[in-house]
Parts: structure tokens; C-alpha cells; sequence
């Protein structure tokens, strides 16, 4: 079809108008059968590659587009690896210079631990030569305040280094004699304290139970052949007949007074250590008992062992058995007959079931120390001990028996020489009927039965070495539950009981030097709780405080007695001629305060008496003064000394200036010539109290230097020489003025 120009468009399509011609006429040829599909699948193909081919372009472009992006982003990357490979460096640069800081460091820490170990042995060992120069230091004041003593150490080590080292034979000393009967001349001591008055018992309620006066000592033990538990449960039994039946009467049979043995009921165990083959109480521990069948048949059977045979049965239900019945049988009957008919047994008429009941005690005892060493099943190792190291805990145990035993024994014996020298002193006293502090002896005497011998403290033996010679001393521990105060009255008690004592015959009196340790003895229980340490109640456990069984008995301990020691004072003042009128106190206060005053309007702790000043009664004992807030620890201090009243620290007792050259300075006891003064302190507003001399005496004093002065001259310009050695001037205060007519003193040389 060709397109004519120069036709118009065609008016329906807007388009140009064909022109038709017959020449230009498309033939359409027609070709069917497989040719025909083959053409299409080929045009097909061809499309199809064509859109693929169009496609690759898309995504080849598409892939560039990334691949610019990834490149773009991997130097980004390797710039970024670079910064940080540089900062790896760095840091392991950095990382080397630690690790050689560190090692060096860890180098000088084991140089420090070194040297620490090192001043920790010298620190060690200056604390053991510390503590070996305090108990020598000690040991020497102990020494020096009884010459006697160190004279006799003196010469029983000069004694012991020229005499061979031999042990010397034993020899039985005696304890220092404390005779008041033939002493009673001896100055008894005046306590400057009051017991304090106990509270009635309210309407309606009764008085306590009065303590026996029958206690069960360990003398009168002694004395009958038994122990404390046994004589305490016969005196209980004894007391409670008496109380049940007030009409009950005892009935004592007269008995001719026969000689009493020292060696009483000694054959008793003599008697049983031969029969059983064994040497002392002691032997028992590791004694073999009766087999089972010999004692099962004396039981069920009623077989008796033979008569040659001793041995005990130490199994359960040991107490009741028949077996050891009998051995006791045998013992007692050994023991009468060994001794004859004036053996001490004998003599003493007693019933052989007493000496029956003495052996059962003593089996007891027997058969603690047997069970001691016997093997127990042990918790922490969870099976049975073996023998030995049962018989180690068994060994421990009896050390510290012995230890407890020695304890005891020294606190027995301070116990009855305390009770000794209060009922003599109360005794001495009474027959003076002028003596004030006798109801304070009395309940000294009262705090000392209810203490008891538990309540003294413990000692302990050791030894050190002065000048490369051992010497023996004796540890003193204390009682922590015990009311600080005490020691302080059995200090009286003990000062007393040296006045008493005669002669020290006997071994060398050994050193006692305090501690700060503790003691190991037991607490005892049931005593009122003013002798219990208050400090120490607190820290223990409540079900602990309640096992102590404190008694509710109302018992006090003292307080400073005040007026009685005022008017003691005032005695003395009296019999050295003093004209000093009568104090007058302050009647019905709760606490001394110090203030006494007399008609002369003059303030004075008691005149001075410097017994008041170490006797002010603790915040425990008085109240505080009105007014007055303090510490606890400030309440022996004097307080009531201030600024406005300083005559009570100068108050003299004798005239300071006496004789015809210092009549003149009217100073004596009744004049102070003190005043107050208004000072004020550089760089400082307000005014502070303070005193001085009276301008009159200061006047007075100007004047008689000044003119001893100038006769001094005199003296020197007529006979030469140098002004005396020590003469010094004197330049008064600059409040007071050298008064006209007076020479002016001299400065000083």
C-alpha cells in the first residue's frame, strides 16, 4: 500500500487517505503443514530470546549497579580493618608494657611479703621480750616492797648457785600465823564505808529463809571422813527435821572424850590399794574389772566370789550390784581386823555401815576415773575411739582435775583466812565499843559466806627467768562474773589480815602477779544479784542468766561514809588543837557533793582530809548532783570544784606562813587571800574567771622582798661577793602597782 501526499486526510480517523492501487496489492501466501509450526516456533524462539536477552541487559546492569555498591563498601571495610589492626597494636604494645609493670610488680609484692614475714617474727619476738620486761618489771616491784622477801630470795639463790643441783629434800612449811588473840594490840583499819540499808519486806510478804549457820565446809568433811555432797545432804535432812517439827528435841548421850587420831579411817584405803593390787586412787583408771559371767552369776545365782579374789564390777547398775557389796564387805572387815583393838578404828566407835557408806563414795570415785579412760563413740570422727586416744582425753581430763584441785585449794585457804580475820576484827572492835564501822564489818563478813570459796580468785603456777635463774611465781586470773567492787573491800580485808600476822615461817612466799585472763572455775549459782557483774550479765545469753537461779534476796554492798568520817576528821582536827568549828552536812541527800560548810560562811571537802577524795562514791552507789551532766567515767573527779569556788583545792590545814617575818601576810587557815578576776584574752570579747592573790598580799609581799633586797645589798656592797645563788626577781602583776615609798624590785640576775 503506498501514501499519496497530496491527499486529503481522511475525515473519520483524522489520518492520512491512502491512495489504492491495484499493483500494490499484498499477496498473502499461505503455507500450512509442519512448515508452519516450525515458522512460529521459531518466531516464538525468537521473541523469547529476544525478552531474555533484554532481561541479561536489565540484570547485567542491574549487577554492575552491586558490584560498584560492594566495592564501595569493601574499602570502606578495609580502611576500617586497617584502623583497627592499628589499634590491636597498640594495644598489645601496650598489653606487653603491663605484663612487665605487672611482674614487677607481683616481684616486689613478694619482696613486701618477705620483709613482712620478716618484721612480723622481730615484731613477735619484741612482744615476748615486752612481756617477759613487764613481768620482770612486776616480778621487781613486788620484790621491793617487802625487803624481807628479797633479802630471802637473795640469799636462797646465792644459796642454790653455790650448792650442787641436787633436789632438795622435801619439808612441810606452815602458812603465816594469824594469831589476833595474841596480837590485839595490832591497829585495826577503819573503812570509810556504810552498808547500805536493805528494804524492809512489803505488808504481807515474810522475811527469806535465814542462811544455816551449820555449813558444810570442807574441814568439817574432813573431819568426819566424807565428802562436801554427802555432809551437805545429811545437814539438809538435819534442818528440814527441825523445821517440820519445832518440838522435835535431840537427844546426845554423853560419851567419855577419848584421843583422836591424825591418821583416823586412814587404813580404809590403805587397806583397799594392797588388796587390789594398786597404789593409789589413781591406779583404778586402768584397772581390769570382773568378768561378766563371775558377775552375772553372783547375781542371778548368788554365787560369792572367792574370798581371795578382789575385783570390782564397774558395769551399769555398779552402785546397787551385789558383787561389789560384797567386796566392800571384805574390805571393812580387812580393815578391823588388820588393825587390832587399838587401832584408830577401833577407838572411834563408829558403826562398820558408816565405813560401808565411805567405801560406796569412794567406789564412785573409782569408777569416774575407770569410765574416764574407757573409749567413746565420737561424733566428728564418726566411729569409736581407740584405747589411746581415749586414754589421752582421759589424761587431759585429770590434768585439769589436778588443776582445779590446786585452784580450789588456794582459794580455801584465802577463804578461811578472810573469814578468820573479819570475825576477829568484828571481835576487836566490839570490845573497843567506840568503834563506828563495825556494821560494815559485819556485812563484809555476809558478802564473804555468800561468795564462798568459789568466789575467790584463781591461781595459776608458772614460771620466768631473771638474771638466767628460773623463779616460780603464781598467775592471779580473774573473776569476770563477779561485781568489780569487791576486790576492792577483800583488799581491806587482806591489808587487815597482814597486820595480824606474827611470824612467816615456812617456804619462800612466792610472787602473785595479775592478769587480764579470765579464770576457769565456776560461776556459782543462786547468790543475789548485787554480786554478780552487771557488764557481764548483759553479754550473756538469757537462757544462760536463768540458769544461775539469781536469788531474790535483797542484798547491798556499801557507800562512802560521809558524816561518820566528817565527824572522825573533825576528832583528829579537835585532838591536834584545831579551833575549827563544827561542819555541818547536808542531811538526807542521795549523793555527797562535797560542800561542808561551817558558821564561817567557809567551804571545804572536809577540811582537806584527802580520805574523802579516794572514797567518792561511784554513779552506781549515789546519784549525780543536781544540775550536773556527766559521763560515767567523770563521776570521780570533783566535780563541785569550779571556777567560783577555788578554796576548796587551797584550804591548807596548817598556817603556810608562820614565824615573826611573815606575821605580816595574815595568811593562816582561816584567811585565804585569794579574789577573782575578770580576764580577758587577746583577740578574744568575752571575760574568763580566773584567781589570784588579794592585792593587799601582793603589797604586802612587794614590800618584804624589797626590803630583803636591799639589806641583801647592803650586806654585799660591805662584805663583797656575788648576789646568792638563786635569788631571783620578782615583778608583780601588772593590775597592781609598786606602791610608793617601796623600792622597785630587782629583774632577774
Amino acid at each position: 500500500m503506498e501514501i499519496d501526499p497530496d491527499i486529503p486526510n481522511d475525515d473519520r480517523d483524522g489520518g492520512p487517505k491512502r491512495r489504492r492501487k491495484e499493483s500494490s496489492r499484498m499477496k498473502v501466501r499461505v503455507v500450512g503443514g509442519p512448515e508452519r509450526e516450525i515458522y512460529d516456533q521459531a518466531r516464538d524462539m525468537e521473541a523469547y530470546h529476544k525478552d531474555q536477552v533484554t532481561a541479561a541487559r536489565q540484570k547485567n546492569n542491574q549487577l554492575a549497579a552491586d558490584n560498584q555498591q560492594i566495592l564501595a563498601q569493601l574499602q570502606a571495610a578495609e580502611k576500617v580493618q586497617a584502623e583497627h589492626a592499628a589499634r590491636i597494636e597498640s594495644l598489645q604494645e601496650e598489653l606487653l608494657s603491663k605484663s612487665g609493670l605487672i611482674a614487677e610488680m607481683q616481684q616486689h609484692e613478694g619482696r613486701l611479703e618477705a620483709q613482712f614475714m620478716v618484721d612480723q617474727g622481730k615484731l613477735q619476738e619484741l612482744k615476748l621480750l615486752a612481756q617477759r620486761n613487764d613481768d620482770v618489771e612486776r616480778l621487781n616491784r613486788l620484790l621491793k616492797k617487802d625487803e624481807a622477801l628479797q633479802l630471802r630470795a637473795y640469799n636462797y639463790l646465792q644459796g642454790k648457785k653455790n650448792t650442787p643441783q641436787t633436789k632438795p629434800p622435801a619439808r612441810r612449811g606452815t602458812r603465816a600465823s594469824l594469831d589476833p588473840v595474841h596480837n590485839s594490840s595490832t591497829r585495826t583499819i577503819e573503812i570509810p564505808l556504810d552498808p547500805v540499808p536493805v528494804p524492809r519486806a512489803p505488808k504481807g510478804k515474810t522475811n527469806p529463809k535465814p542462811k544455816s549457820k551449820l555449813a558444810p565446809t570442807p574441814a568439817l568433811a574432813n573431819l568426819l571422813g566424807t565428802d562436801l555432797d554427802t555432809l551437805r545432804s545429811l545437814i539438809g535432812k538435819f534442818e528440814k527435821l527441825i523445821d517440820d517439827d519445832d518440838d522435835a528435841t535431840v537427844t546426845v548421850e554423853g560419851t567419855t572424850p577419848k584421843k583422836r587420831n591424825g591418821k583416823k579411817f586412814k587404813k580404809l584405803p590403805h587397806v583397799t590399794y594392797t588388796k587390789f593390787a594398786v597404789d593409789q586412787a589413781n591406779g583404778f583408771c586402768v584397772y581390769n574389772p570382773a568378768e561378766e559371767h563371775k558377775i552375772a552369776a553372783c547375781e542371778e545365782d548368788f554365787v560369792d566370789p572367792p574370798d581371795v579374789l578382789f575385783q570390782w564390777d564397774f558395769s551399769r547398775g555398779y552402785a546397787k550390784s551385789r558383787w561389789n557389796k560384797l567386796m566392800i564387805e571384805k574390805i571393812v572387815n580387812a580393815a578391823l581386823e588388820s588393825d587390832g583393838d587399838d587401832s584408830p578404828i577401833a577407838m572411834a566407835d563408829v558403826d562398820p555401815e558408816y565405813l560401808e557408806q565411805l567405801m560406796k563414795d569412794k567406789l564412785k570415785r573409782y569408777h569416774g576415773g575407770w569410765k574416764a579412760l574407757q573409749p567413746r563413740f565420737n561424733e566428728q570422727l564418726g566411729r569409736m575411739e581407740t584405747t589411746r586416744e581415749a586414754k589421752a582425753c582421759g589424761t587431759q581430763a585429770y590434768e585439769q582435775h589436778q588443776l582445779a584441785t590446786q585452784t580450789n585449794s588456794s582459794k580455801h585457804c584465802k577463804y578461811e583466812d578472810r573469814i578468820q580475820t573479819i570475825i576477829a576484827t568484828i571481835d576487836i572492835k566490839k570490845d573497843d565499843r567506840i568503834s563506828a564501822d563495825i556494821a560494815t564489818w559485819e556485812r563484809l563478813l555476809e558478802m564473804l559466806e555468800l561468795l564462798g570459796e568459789q568466789g575467790m580468785l584463781s591461781e595459776e603456777e608458772d614460771e620466768i627467768e631473771v638474771d638466767d635463774t628460773k623463779i616460780i611465781i603464781f598467775k592471779v586470773k580473774l573473776c569476770v562474773w563477779r561485781e568489780p567492787r569487791i576486790v576492792d573491800y577483800l583488799r581491806v580485808v587482806d591489808a587487815q589480815t597482814a597486820l595480824y600476822k606474827k611470824h612467816k615461817r615456812g617456804p619462800i612466799t612466792h610472787s602473785r602477779v595479775r592478769t587480764g585472763d579470765p579464770g576457769s572455775s565456776k560461776v556459782p549459782r543462786g547468790l543475789p544479784m548485787s554480786l554478780y557483774n552487771s557488764t557481764w550479765l548483759k553479754k550473756a545469753t538469757p537462757a544462760y542468766v536463768k540458769n544461775l537461779k539469781i536469788s531474790k534476796e535483797a542484798f547491798k554492798l556499801f557507800v562512802a561514809a560521809v558524816d561518820r568520817m566528817a565527824v572522825q576528821t573533825l576528832r583528829d582536827m579537835e585532838s591536834s588543837g584545831s579551833s575549827l568549828l563544827p561542819p555541818t552536812f547536808p542531811h538526807g541527800a542521795k549523793h555527797f557533793d562535797g560542800h561542808i560548810e561551817t558558821t564561817m560562811g567557809v567551804f571545804g571537802v572536809h577540811f582537806g582530809d584527802p580520805r574523802f577524795l579516794l572514797n567518792i562514791p561511784r554513779p552506781e552507789d549515789a546519784t549525780a548532783p543536781d544540775g550536773y551532766s556527766f559521763r560515767k567515767g567523770d563521776f570521780r573527779r570533783p566535780l563541785w570544784i569550779n571556777p567560783h569556788l577555788p578554796y576548796l583545792l587551797v584550804l591548807p590545814r596548817d598556817n603556810p606562813f608562820h614565824g615573826p617575818l611573815f606575821l605580816c601576810l595574815n595568811v593562816d587557815k582561816h584567811n585565804v587571800p585569794i579574789e577573782k578576776l575578770n580576764v580577758i584574752a587577746p583577740g578574744e570579747f568575752d571575760s574568763n574567771i580566773r584567781w589570784g592573790l588579794k592585792k593587799d598580799l601582793v603589797n604586802h609581799w612587794v614590800h618584804l622582798e624589797g626590803l630583803l633586797r636591799v639589806t641583801l645589798r647592803v650586806m654585799i656592797d660591805l662584805y663583797g661577793g656575788r648576789i646568792a645563788e638563786g635569788c631571783t626577781g620578782f615583778y608583780p602583776p601588772s593590775r597592781i602597782a609598786t606602791p610608793s615609798g617601796m623600792p622597785a624590785p630587782a629583774p632577774p640576775p
